[in-house]
């Protein structure tokens, strides 16, 4: 114990101590070089602190444990600069007392700093070391190298993937166009639905609604409850079944107007695995078609039904021929002859599709046969007016028969004679419509007497062409030319009831 004593009162006891000036020789070149050394450190020390207060002002991203160590640090080395500023003060000024108290202070800075540094040594060793980092740096330029060629591949395929996207969308236009360009006014209209059979697609309706009406609804939506009761039942058998199949719609337009028709012809839609997710339909108009065929078959049962009268016609004149001919060579002649003149009137008739014939063209045709090609000798006078079929030919009929008797007997069998066919249009004296009367006029030819014997051809002219126009007929045997007039109703009907009024 006694040497602990001593060895204490020696190191810091009152005699073991010395003035600075003393231990440094009180040399004056030697006391401003510890000055100066002092000084410059301290200096030193003042400015690293500076520096790494600028890097983390600078480094924002640091976090608040590296900023903690970094105040940290800076702490310990201001100490230690002013613990050097202290030593140099203490060359001539005896504060001793502060400079303990300043390092006292550094000392324990310095343990703190000491501390904390001990624990992150395994972190610092994780840290590369500068090899490894060039090594990584090359790396990471060489990855970045293939990174920037790879790039510029995929510049190159995506420039060349576009330039293909573009062509086949431009080829994709050309053809949507031509689609366009196809089904544009035409009667084809195309479309899609959905396995709820809502319209999902539609293009070039031909109904009044538009594209937008048709999206999102169902037939039932859209059309009548007549169509689609019809429509709908057979796409639901379409998707069930999953076979195409086609039906004739009808479609009503507005009252009044005929019904339009589509053959509708509709195929399931399937995905890639097969599934039926809707149907794809065409829908043709067929309207035409169907109109074509009524229109048919109501030309069949008009050709039926005037098929009939002609041969009633026919057959009224065979029988009246064969009554009145004297031979059989007389009925041949006569009956081929009234049959040629009824063909004349159905020639002019055809040409017509039936709807009837002019009454200049009708006058011209019976009587011309007559006329060896010297027109002048008939003369017309009357407006044009167009006769029905019925019409056309009864009076076909009267006018054969008195232009045969003109031939054989009257004013067409001289070189000077001459026949005058006149007509004209009158109200009716019961004042309920209007009536044609047809007047025919012989001149220059011989002499005219009344005939001893009445023939089928003086009936023909006289009663049955008269009944069956509804109206009458005059038959004069002037000695000057023979006359005739006939005088029947416009727009009234002939003897059947589905017979056309007798003037259009």
């Amino acid at each position: 114990m006694d040497r602990m004593m001593a060895f204490f009162d020696g190191v810091f006891g009152t005699g073991a101590f010395l003035p600075h000036g003393q231990c440094l020789s009180w040399d004056g070149p030697l006391v401003a070089l510890h000055a100066t050394s002092e000084v410059l450190i301290a200096l030193a020390y003042f400015a690293i602190p500076i520096a790494i207060t600028v890097f983390v002002r600078r480094r924002g991203d640091l976090e608040p444990a590296q900023i903690r160590v970094a105040a940290l640090f800076c702490a310990f080395i201001l100490a230690c600069g002013v613990s050097h500023m202290m030593g140099a003060v203490t060359l001539w000024v005896p504060l001793y007392w502060a400079e303990g108290f300043v390092k006292a202070g550094t000392a324990a800075i310095s343990l703190g700093t000491a501390f904390v540094l001990f624990p992150l040594i395994p972190k610092l060793l994780a840290l590369p070391n500068p090899n490894a980092l060039r090594a990584a740096n090359e790396h990471l330029r060489a990855e970045v190298a293939n990174r920037e060629l790879l790039v510029a591949e995929l510049r190159e395929v995506r420039a060349d993937l576009e330039a293909r996207v573009a062509q086949r969308t431009r080829a994709l236009a050309r053809v949507m166009e031509n689609f366009e360009t196809t089904l544009k006014g035409s009667a084809v209209t195309v479309f899609q639905q959905d396995p709820d059979l809502r319209y999902t697609w539609i293009h070039n309706p031909q109904s009044s609604l538009s594209v937008d009406e048709f999206i999102g609804k169902s037939d039932s939506e859209v059309f009548s409850r007549d169509v689609s009761a019809v429509t709908v039942p057979f796409k639901q058998a379409i998707l069930d079944s999953g076979v195409g199949d086609r039906v004739e719609v009808s479609v009503e337009r507005a009252p009044g107007e005929d019904p339009l028709w589509y053959d509708l012809r509709t195929e399931p839609l399937r995905d890639d695995d097969g599934t039926i997710i809707g149907l794809s339909s065409v829908a043709v108009d067929i309207t035409d078609r169907k109109e074509g065929e009524a229109q048919t078959r109501i030309l069949m049962r008009e050709l039926t039904h005037r098929s009939k009268n002609l041969l009633a016609v026919v057959q009224g004149i065979a029988r009246q021929t064969a009554a009145t001919a004297d031979n059989m060579e007389d009925f041949t002649v006569s009956l081929a002859a009234r049959l040629q003149s009824l063909g004349e009137s159905h020639d002019l008739l055809v040409s017509s599709d039936w709807r009837g014939a002019s009454l200049p063209d009708l006058l011209r045709a019976q009587v011309g046969y007559f006329l060896s090609g010297d027109d002048h000798r008939l003369d017309l006078l009357g407006p044009d007016l167009v006769l029905t079929a019925e019409a056309t030919q009864q009076v076909g009929l009267a006018l054969h028969e008195l232009s045969t008797n003109a031939a054989k007997y009257g004013a067409l069998s001289v070189s000077g004679g001459k026949v005058g066919i006149s007509w004209e249009t009158r109200m009716r004296d019961d004042g309920k419509g209007v009536e044609l009367e047809l007047r025919w006029r012989e001149r220059g030819g011989p002499p005219v007497s009344p005939p001893r014997r009445k023939g089928f051809g003086h009936t023909m002219v006289t009663y049955l062409v008269p009944r069956a126009l509804h109206g009458t007929a005059e038959l004069d045997h002037a000695p000057d030319g023979l006359r005739w007039t006939l005088v029947f109703p416009l727009f009234a009907r002939a003897a059947d009831p589905g017979d056309d009024p007798i003037l259009m």
